[in-house]
């Protein structure tokens, strides 16, 4: 749409290979090296400044719990809590400097981000696992999607099962655009990306 996308592999996990495979066009794809929130905050503010309103920028944060900060390079003797609050700290700053200039701009940033064992109590209060990065982002995002595993999906060949991926549930559990808590089930396919899942054939009924 004459634009462009930028990707921020901060997990160290991009296969050029695999891109290409699920349709990514490398030509228009540029690959942020910056691996703090402010490095990332300051590339993508300049992306927006470059891309203007013209053409539709993309962008994907992969992802928010691998992300660091200046402060974690720095310092050594950083106690866990001090890390988490800093982190949570830059993220939110760096949120709302995104997030004053996104409306105003044909940009769309995804920001990927697992679930982690709450560490904060020890046997009493909320045990569920909590997204890392602090609670800004639920907060300045758009719509929010939580992926769920299903089942895995084998195929079997010369006498022995592989698996060819995942079948996921994605639920909106947040969404601005749309009616929230609307949910689709799909397959995360290796070799071929993401595949809508294919409905069983209805028997006809027996009289």
């Amino acid at each position: 749409m004459g634009g462009g996308a930028s990707l921020y592999p901060s997990e160290g996990n991009w296969d050029e290979w695999l891109a290409e495979q699920y349709g990514v066009d490398l030509d228009k794809l540029v690959l942020g090296d910056d691996e703090t929130v402010e490095g990332i905050s300051d590339s993508w503010n300049k992306a927006l400044d470059v891309a203007g309103t013209d053409g539709l920028l993309v962008g994907m944060i992969d992802s928010v719990a691998a992300l660091s900060t200046k402060a974690e390079l720095g310092e050594e003797n950083l106690t866990r809590g001090r890390q988490a609050q800093i982190r949570a700290m830059m993220m939110s700053a760096a949120l709302r400097k995104i997030g004053a200039r996104m409306p105003r701009s044909s940009a769309i940033l995804f920001c990927v981000n697992q679930v982690r064992d709450n560490t904060d109590t020890t046997g009493y209060g909320d045990q569920k696992p909590k997204p890392p990065g602090g609670r800004a982002l639920k907060f300045y995002a758009s719509v929010r999607l939580r992926l769920e595993n299903i089942a895995r999906v084998t195929y079997e060949r010369a006498g022995k099962r592989y698996v060819a991926g995942f079948k996921l549930r994605i639920i909106a559990e947040k969404n601005r655009l749309a009616l929230p808590f609307s949910q689709a089930e799909i397959m995360l396919s290796y070799e071929k990306g993401l595949l809508p899942l294919k409905r069983k054939k209805k028997g006809k009924r027996r009289k």
